[in-house]
């Protein structure tokens, strides 16, 4: 069993309201036990799909464009040397929210991601990490 497995069943439960003996009933009838702690990936599966069946969504990940992909990358260089303290997607894009007012990346066009690479690259150079930049 995988913890991001485990983590996405609890994400699940937390999203469809589950109490937790409702939760409890699920995972009973699913996998005939009531908790996820040794489960296989492919009984955690079985778990995944009765979520799905009773309206639950995961999240679709999000394909960066390359100049988002290009902001990631010196965000997490930033990040890598701690001068931000998460690499997450969600903290660049307040980063760039703050100074585009475009609130994902992958709806920023060239002119505002060039502003927030520019950005980014002079934040590396003030830092003393201009080498990060090749």
């Amino acid at each position: 069993m995988t913890r991001s497995a485990l983590a996405k069943v609890h994400i699940a439960k937390k999203e469809l309201g589950l109490d937790d003996d409702t939760y409890r009933a699920l995972l009973l009838r699913v996998v005939g036990t009531e908790s996820c702690a040794g489960l296989s990936e492919v009984k955690i599966g079985r778990v995944l799909d009765e979520l799905k069946r009773l309206g639950w969504k995961p999240p679709v990940k999000r394909r960066l464009g390359a100049e988002a992909a290009k902001m990631y990358a010196l965000w997490c260089v930033l990040a890598d040397h701690g001068h931000v303290e998460t690499r997450s997607v969600k903290a660049l894009e307040a980063y760039a929210r703050r100074m585009t007012g475009i609130a994902r990346l992958d709806w920023i066009k060239r002119q505002d991601a060039t502003l927030v690479i520019e950005s980014l690259k002079q934040w590396l150079r003030r830092v003393g990490l201009e080498g990060e930049l090749a």
